[in-house]
């Protein structure tokens, strides 16, 4: 979990960010969010030990969302790239790999065609 100080500076900038954009982007000076800002600021570096409950209920709020949104990404990982490449390989029924059992080989062994010394190899 990371300081009470590091939390409250980090939540300083911010209300900053976003301060600086309404007044920069919407041209509306919101007086509300620079001292939200200030108050993470300066409370953040004179008295840190107030922080110490909303830095652990954001802590945990991350490990939950980090319990939710993992499958839910990984899944939307799966259903996208993988599984159609399954589906297509399936669908175009051609053996790239050689992965098909087939009755009639006695092996599956692959002889090659090379000159190759293994005697003197290096």
């Amino acid at each position: 979990m990371p300081s009470n100080k590091n939390f409250a500076i980090t939540f300083g900038i911010i209300f900053l960010l976003i301060f600086l954009f309404v007044f920069l982007k919407l041209s509306f000076f919101n007086v509300y969010l620079l001292f939200i800002s200030l108050f993470f600021f300066i409370f953040g570096y004179l008295k840190p030990g107030i922080f110490k409950l909303p830095n652990l209920l954001w802590f945990k709020l991350g490990l939950f969302l980090s319990k939710i949104i993992s499958p839910i990404v990984l899944f939307l990982i799966f259903a996208v790239i993988v599984l159609p490449i399954g589906i297509f390989k399936r669908s175009i029924e051609k053996d790239y790999f050689g992965l098909k059992i087939n009755k009639k080989k006695d092996t599956y062994w692959k002889k090659t065609k090379t000159n190759t010394n293994f005697k003197d190899q290096f």
